[in-house]
């Protein structure tokens, strides 16, 4: 287990469980965004409707993960600040992976909100003024 992993867990603990247990934990709900066959397979038998609540849920659902994923690229690289010189590549190997997470997270919520817009468009859905 990396030496910034187990930081992570120790953490946990001391904050009584309020933050993530490990990196681990960090999966979406939604097909991976490398899954380009699954997403087209999926999507061919959905109406409008269906595709949009599911686009629109990914992308909030790969936001919240994005932000977690940088959450704890913060929470590593306080640790890294305060590792021993030897245990400094661990922490920032982690902190570049966690970031990477983050940034795959995100460009799949972007790839659902531009799906959505495209199918939104294509159903004649205009929204309103803006309030």
């Amino acid at each position: 287990m990396m030496l910034a992993q187990r930081h992570m867990e120790a953490t946990t603990a001391r904050s009584g469980g309020s933050s993530l247990a490990s990196l681990s934990d960090l999966r979406p709900d939604t097909v991976s965004p490398h899954d380009q066959d699954a997403l087209e397979a999926l999507f061919d038998t959905w109406t409008f409707q269906d595709q949009l609540s599911t686009l629109i849920r990914g992308a909030v659902q790969s936001r919240r993960l994005a932000e977690q994923h940088l959450c704890a690229a913060r929470s590593l690289v306080e640790a890294a600040r305060s590792a021993e010189p030897a245990e400094y590549r661990d922490h920032l190997a982690s902190v570049r992976a966690a970031r990477r997470r983050a940034h795959e997270c995100s460009a799949y919520a972007r790839q659902c909100e531009n799906r959505a817009n495209t199918i939104a468009m294509a159903s004649g859905f205009h929204p309103g003024p803006a309030r």
